[in-house]
């Protein structure tokens, strides 16, 4: 073929030159475009013959050095490495092994083999015998949870997940399953959303020292805010695969916070993403602003290889709140102390009162003449106001005597005195 393309330039060119179909100018002569590309089709094909061979060469050597591993009769070790290593795999689980005559190949689905072709290159593929009973005595099917009814049956493992089984929705075809890897495989922080999940997650009950110039290990917190973007999840992505073994854990700030945040004044619609150093449930180390794969890197690995005393302590340990429970918790305790207030002020006023009385009842002089004003009893009143009646009574009695008034013949009262009686 590659003769018969060269005879074929040839004559061309040997035609083009001779008929000179190509001019340039008023000259008349072939435009140096052409004659470059006719003069030089023979060293054209020949460059394009050695890229499509190398090509090919690539695919082929790619197809040779990712297989889809036959798992099903592998030793335990060699199967936790795959299902525990640091490269993710999907895993096909095969029923019992390959029967006689019947190759490894012929038994895989179609499209767990076509995504093979597409993926071999990014994770590893492999079957497996899911009946088999691990060291732990639970056979794949238990120990990881793997419901047999979804056919063909795949799961997938990587270092920053558990393993996890491709649904019904993401066995359709070939794009589904595509799916399934990129989505939910892929690199990400474990999702934390409650204080008990945090300190189970980064190990926080069994990596507790008292010398604070020890190294421990270190959990790190991605707190992710509203402003969440798609670069941001990509620095994710990357930070996940660049320290796969490390424990990454990723929390919504609008639900949970840790306890050493200023949660109340940096609220989760003020930022995207900040992350922590978490050691011995009770230090942190914070960069709240990343920016860049190597920012995030650079502080990771800075985290990781300082000692204790270089962390901040927090105070009360390092806690995972609820901000909403925390806002009405804050009320509760405003109220209650405004109602302490009240009734301590009350009590004071009242405190007052009785210490004014009881001045008064010493003969103070200031509150013992505001007392006699304020208390005169009803009694008194009454009393005082009869002495007046009676003493003016007596003096007219003697004015009305002394004017003509007196007794009668027979020594009585007479009809004057009963007149007065009755003026009374």
């Amino acid at each position: 073929l590659f003769l018969a393309m060269k005879r074929n330039s040839a004559a061309k060119i040997k035609k083009a030159q001779g008929t000179n179909i190509a001019k340039e100018g008023t000259n008349g002569k072939p435009s140096f475009f052409i004659t470059f590309v006719l003069g030089n089709v023979a060293m054209i094909l020949k460059i394009g013959a050695v890229f499509f061979a190398a090509l090919f060469a690539l695919i082929i050597w790619r197809k040779s050095t990712s297989v889809i591993k036959d798992l099903v009769n592998a030793d335990a070790d060699a199967l936790k490495a795959a299902v525990f290593g640091d490269v993710p795999h999907l895993f096909y689980c095969d029923r019992g092994g390959i029967g006689k005559g019947v190759s490894s190949s012929d038994k895989i689905p179609a499209i767990f083999a076509d995504l093979h072709v597409i993926k071999g290159s990014e994770i590893g593929f492999a079957t497996l015998n899911c009946s088999r009973v691990l060291p732990s005595g639970k056979s794949v099917w238990d120990r990881f949870k793997i419901k047999k009814e979804w056919r063909p049956t795949i799961f997938g493992t990587a270092p920053w997940m558990k393993p996890k089984q491709a649904g019904p929705n993401y066995l359709k075809d070939i794009a589904s399953l595509r799916k399934f890897v990129e989505v939910a495989m892929a690199p990400r922080g474990t999702d934390i959303s409650s204080d008990k999940q945090l300190a189970k997650f980064c190990g926080f009950d069994k990596t507790i020292v008292d010398d604070e110039t020890s190294i421990t290990d270190t959990c790190f917190v991605l707190m992710k805010g509203t402003r969440v973007s798609k670069a941001v999840n990509e620095l994710e992505g990357k930070l996940v695969k660049q320290f796969p073994k490390l424990r990454i854990a990723s929390i919504d700030a609008s639900k949970r916070r840790l306890s050493f945040e200023d949660y109340e004044d940096l609220t989760p619609d003020l930022f995207s993403m900040k992350i922590y150093a978490l050691r011995n449930g009770t230090h942190h180390l914070s960069m709240v602003y990343p920016t860049t794969a190597d920012y995030m890197s650079t502080f990771v690995s800075h985290a990781v290889g300082i000692p204790l005393n270089e962390f901040s302590s927090s105070e009360g340990g390092v806690r995972l709140l609820n901000p909403a429970k925390q806002a009405a918790a804050k009320r509760m305790k405003e109220q209650a102390a405004a109602a302490a207030s009240a009734r301590k002020a009350a009590a004071a006023a009242s405190a007052a009162a009785a210490s004014s009385k009881a001045s008064a009842s010493k003969g103070g002089p200031t509150a013992a003449a505001d007392e006699k004003t304020a208390e005169i009893s009803e009694a008194e009143r009454i009393r005082k106001e009869r002495q007046r009646r009676e003493e003016m009574e007596r003096q007219e009695k003697e004015q009305f005597f002394q004017q003509g008034g007196g007794e009668d013949e027979d020594g009585d009262a007479g009809e004057d005195e009963e007149e007065y009686i009755e003026l009374l």
